[in-house]
């Protein structure tokens, strides 16, 4: 592992009060992306130093209880490198969780990840959204990062939620421009993270303000 990854794991399970056993699965997760970013496009070249501050501590967001319920089945969209839904499935147990991406190469990591973490609640599909609408799954959440505009994600998503569900994405301030005015929005700030975006939280209702979920 990358002495930079090192040394921000420690402080992040610190400051988080994370077991033992999450710290070492993380560790090995890291070291899963370190080894695959080598020879295919997972990260970005200057991220792969910067795993915790830019991914991991960003991922850890989306596990409050707060912005995804308890037993939730939760859709992450566009997986890729497996955030946030590799540490999702690692934090909360609670959950099932379907991690979707259209690119092989990427779902034949996520898989090897899911094998090597033994994460029983995970599931990888390898297809496009589209697909997974026509097969009528539906999910209590979706995720995603850093995958499409707030207003394409939702149209994405729209289909695939059950009643009363949620999309929860990262974006920055003023991303969730010319919404839907029927849809509610809420924002929640991201502690201990590089990326300076926050968790967007979007289900249909009159628009929130302010932080609540």
């Amino acid at each position: 592992m990358f002495a930079e990854n090192q040394t921000d794991l420690d402080l992040f399970c610190h400051r988080n009060g994370l077991a033992d056993t999450e710290a070492g699965a993380l560790a090995r997760y890291i070291e899963m992306l370190e080894r695959w970013s080598q020879r295919t496009n997972l990260i970005s070249q200057q991220d792969q130093r910067r795993l915790v501050r830019r991914h991991i501590a960003d991922s850890f967001a989306f596990a409050s209880p707060s912005i995804i319920p308890a037993g939730a089945a939760v859709l992450d969209l566009g997986s890729g490198a497996g955030f946030p839904g590799i540490p999702l499935a690692l934090w909360r147990s609670d959950l099932q969780i379907t991690l979707l991406d259209a690119k092989r190469m990427r779902t034949l990591f996520l898989r090897e990840v899911v094998e090597q973490l033994h994460l029983r609640n995970a599931v990888i599909v390898c297809d496009r959204v589209e697909a997974l609408a026509k097969q009528k799954c539906f999910f209590t959440v979706v995720t995603a990062r850093a995958v499409a505009s707030v207003g394409q994600l939702w149209e994405w998503s729209r289909p695939l939620l059950q009643p009363g569900g949620r999309l929860v994405t990262q974006k920055g301030r003023g991303e969730a421009t010319g919404i839907d005015p029927a849809l509610q929005i809420s924002e929640v700030e991201i502690v201990d993270s590089e990326s300076n975006r926050g968790i967007l939280v979007v289900k249909e209702g009159g628009r929130g303000e302010g932080h609540g979920v």
